[in-house]
């Protein structure tokens, strides 16, 4: 029996991942599979390119604030289990005075 060793990312790939906002096909994509409950797309994706979990777009929303605002509780779960804290459906805005 052949078993594929699941990829792994360290805490700073994970972190410059997060750290760039910006809108590109994946965070689309990701979009999409997040807010229409696809969650075994996401969970296929995930499997192949973990680094996606922690994927954020332009205006700093990412799977975990897409998947919280949606009620898409799986996904969740799924990204809770990645890593990805549940804080990240927190998005600080700038405060206009």
């Amino acid at each position: 029996l052949i078993t594929q060793e699941k990829k792994s990312l360290t805490d700073a790939q994970k972190m410059k991942i997060y750290s760039t906002w910006e809108d590109t096909p994946s965070t689309t994509l990701m979009w999409h599979l997040v807010t229409t409950n696809q969650v075994e797309d996401l969970e296929s994706w995930l499997d192949q390119d973990p680094g996606a979990a922690w994927l954020r777009s332009e205006d700093g929303r990412g799977p975990m604030w897409w998947a919280a605002e949606s009620n898409n509780q799986d996904i969740v779960a799924m990204l809770k289990k990645m890593g990805v804290p549940h804080t990240a459906r927190m998005v600080l805005l700038p405060m206009i005075f």
